[in-house]
């Protein structure tokens, strides 16, 4: 399935393919849904889907030994508009991974003076997006991702 967004971009981002199994993540849908800034150049975006999508497949590797199905899509599951709950959960996991690097890397690139928006750009968000990515690798997996924090 192919990303549309209504942005006017100059020239589209390629999609990044992880073999047969995992479905393509669109880097257009990613730059549109978790608000890429139009500046980042498109091989930086690009390589940080790679990268991420990398290190979610490796967290993914054991459980992917015990499938049998030939792609992602193919296992049982529920959709929504025709779409797994596999295949969202596994782009979830890539897109905010990837969304957590780009916040790291870019810190230094477009922070403003005083007026930067921590929520925005700030440690917490990072770290925010990365346990968006674990709960959705735990949903994949059929896991539950418990977190204990010091009160």
């Amino acid at each position: 399935m192919t990303w549309n967004s209504n942005s006017n971009v100059s020239a589209a981002l390629p999609d990044v393919v992880f073999g047969a199994f995992y479905p393509a993540i669109s880097a257009e849908k990613f730059k549109a849904l978790y608000r890429i800034p139009a500046e980042l150049p498109a091989a930086v975006v690009t390589e940080q889907l790679r990268l991420a999508g990398l290190a979610v497949m490796r967290e993914l590797r054991n459980w992917r030994e015990t499938r049998s199905e030939a792609t992602l899509a193919a296992i049982e599951q529920a959709t929504a508009d025709g779409v797994g709950e596999l295949v969202l959960a596994f782009e979830r996991a890539v897109y905010c991974e990837a969304k957590a690097e780009l916040l790291r890397e870019t810190v230094t690139v477009d922070r403003r003076s005083q007026a930067e928006n921590a929520a925005k750009s700030g440690e917490f968000t990072e770290d925010k997006y990365r346990e968006f990515a674990a709960d959705a690798i735990s949903a994949i997996i059929g896991a539950r991702r418990v977190a204990v924090e010091l009160i």
